[in-house]
């Protein structure tokens, strides 16, 4: 069966994510990946949507270099702190590796 994009069911599902994470034990089940010896990686930024399945909003959130989270909409920007953006029902989450 093929959908189009309108089609498409959005998922409204909890995700559980950490602020740090090492991926050394998930790079070394897989065959023929180099491991190196930094695997650590930090949250940077992420998207929540606000709304429901069939009509809602698409904020980001950004962690500043003062440590702090900030969620941006199209008009304002809120200092948030992470416990909040837990609660959220989040679609993307961008990490960096750590230097």
């Amino acid at each position: 069966m093929v959908m189009s994009l309108g089609e498409a069911e959005k998922s409204e599902c909890h995700v559980e994510f950490e602020e740090e994470i090492d991926l050394k034990n998930s790079l070394q089940s897989i065959p023929g990946i180099p491991i190196e010896t930094n695997t650590n990686y930090n949250l940077i930024a992420g998207t929540i949507l606000y709304g429901s399945r069939g009509y809602g909003h698409t904020f980001a959130f950004y962690k500043h270099f003062d440590g702090k989270y900030y969620i941006f909409n199209d008009s304002s920007v809120y200092n948030n702190c992470l416990n909040e953006i837990r609660k959220q029902k989040l679609y993307l989450l961008f990490y960096s590796k750590n230097s």
